[in-house]
Parts: C-alpha cells; structure tokens; sequence
C-alpha cells in the first residue's frame, strides 16, 4: 500500500466512511481476457479500484477461446491477500455456459461485491482464474 493510500484510507476512517482498496491479476488457461471487444488490448490485471462496504461493482470484459477445442468458462480465485479477506468478497459473473469455439470472443461481466459488515480489512489482493475447460 502507498502512502497516498494509507493517508486516504485515514481520512475515510477518521470521517467514519470505510472503504477498501483493491488489485488482483487475471490469469486465464486455454483462453485470453481483453479489454476491449476488437481483443486487442489483453487484460492480465483487475483494478476494481476503492470500494465502499456493501458496494457492488461490475467490469465488462471480453474472452476469447485460444485453443484448438470447444470449451466452457470456469471461473475461480487464489491467492487471498490477507487470507481473510475471502470471506468478506465475493465475485460472480453473467457468464451462462455458452460453448465457445476455437477464436471465438464473447462479452463477460465480472461482478465484484464487498460485505457491509468489514472491519479488519483496508485493502486486498487475490489471483482471479478464468480457464476454458473442454
């Protein structure tokens, strides 16, 4: 955490407004993640950015079947920074089983939402995992 990020996480604190920062990376097997939906800017990190409790905030991204077989999207997490942390955020996505052919690049919203009753967690970090599974 910067200092910058501390001295504003104090001031949220200090005017009783909690708030949590967060990073990830994104790490996909057998597919690639895009930001855009020409697919060509890759995304290999999550910045869900400052987030308040009990918020919910959702990220369009774009997947794109890599391999030379038909897959589904499996969706999981790693990595936890603190530990703790895993049990206060949750992701989820709109992602519905759609069988994607070899290059084919689908549109996914990925949901990320914080409980409201967090009190020992100011900022967090953790591996997102997207794989294509046959």
């Amino acid at each position: 955490m910067s200092i910058s990020d501390l001295i504003e996480w104090l001031v949220m604190a200090i005017s009783n407004i909690w708030k949590i920062v967060s990073c990830g990376k994104l790490l996909t097997i057998g597919v690639k993640a895009y930001e855009n939906k020409e697919g060509t800017i890759e995304l290999k990190e999550l910045k869900w950015g400052v987030m308040e409790l009990g918020q919910m905030r959702e990220m369009e991204i774009f997947v794109m079947n890599t391999s030379n077989v038909d897959v589904v999207l499996e969706l999981s997490d790693a990595n936890w920074n603190p530990p703790s942390a895993e049990q206060s955020i949750v992701y989820a996505w709109d992602y519905v089983g759609t069988v994607l052919v070899p290059m084919q690049l689908i549109a996914v919203m990925l949901q990320c939402s914080i409980e409201k009753d967090v009190h020992d967690i100011i900022a967090w970090s953790n591996d997102l995992i997207i794989i294509g599974v046959r």
